[in-house]
């Protein structure tokens, strides 16, 4: 359910946002476009199955 990454990204957005000194690397599966536009640009984003 696109919803469910979306809130997961914003969560992921917040996370960011408070410790602004830290790199960041997301591992998903397969997340949606919508999802993953709402994680922060400095985060580097890794798809998992390919």
């Amino acid at each position: 359910d696109d919803a469910a990454y979306e809130a997961a990204a914003e969560g992921v957005a917040r996370f960011v946002a408070a410790n602004p000194d830290v790199a960041f690397t997301l591992n998903h599966e397969d997340w949606p476009a919508s999802a993953l536009a709402a994680v922060p640009e400095g985060v580097e984003c890794w798809n998992l199955n390919g």
